[in-house]
C-alpha cells in the first residue's frame, strides 16, 4: 500500500490491523479418542471441546487438564483445570470458556505413563538390547530323603 500510493500521498505509513479471525481454531492434545485442531463454530466450554475430541480415553488424568492460553503476553497462560473434582461437584472449571487458539492438553494417568515406560524398556528397548532371562527351576522331592 505504501509503495503504490507513494506518488499520490507525501509521507504514508500504512499498517495492517487484523480485525477478525474469519476462522478460529482451538486444539485439542493428549488422551482425547480424536485430538486435533477444531473450528469455533460458536462459543464453546472446555467440555464442548472434548466432547467435539469425541471424549477422553480411559487413561486420561482428568485431574490435570491443563489449557494454554496466548493473550498478547510473551508467554502463554496456562490452567490446570481438575475436571473430575468439577464434574463431581459442579464446579464452574467445567464450564470455562474456550477461546481462539487455545491448546487442551489431556496427560495421561501415572500408572498409564508408567506402563508406557515399562513398555519402552521391555518391549522396544533395552530387553531387546540385552534380554533378560528368567528361567527358574525347583527340585523337590516327595520322599523327604534330602
Amino acid at each position: 500500500v505504501n509503495r503504490k500510493y507513494k506518488g499520490h500521498v507525501r509521507n504514508l505509513n500504512s499498517t495492517l490491523i487484523l480485525l477478525e479471525i474469519k476462522s478460529p481454531k482451538f486444539y485439542v492434545l493428549g488422551e482425547v479418542q480424536s485430538p486435533g485442531a477444531y473450528e469455533m463454530t460458536s462459543k464453546l466450554n472446555l467440555l464442548d471441546a472434548l466432547t467435539l475430541a469425541r471424549g477422553y480415553n480411559d487413561s486420561a488424568n482428568l485431574k490435570e487438564i491443563v489449557i494454554f492460553r496466548n493473550e498478547g503476553l510473551e508467554k502463554p497462560i496456562a490452567f490446570k483445570v481438575n475436571l473430575k473434582s468439577a464434574l463431581k461437584q459442579g464446579n464452574l472449571h467445567a464450564n470455562l470458556k474456550i477461546k481462539p487458539a487455545d491448546i487442551i492438553f489431556v496427560p495421561k494417568t501415572g500408572l498409564d505413563a508408567f506402563n508406557d515406560l515399562m513398555a519402552k524398556i521391555f518391549s522396544r528397548g533395552l530387553y531387546t538390547i540385552l534380554p533378560f532371562v528368567t528361567d527358574y527351576n525347583w527340585n523337590y522331592r516327595i520322599d523327604g530323603n534330602q
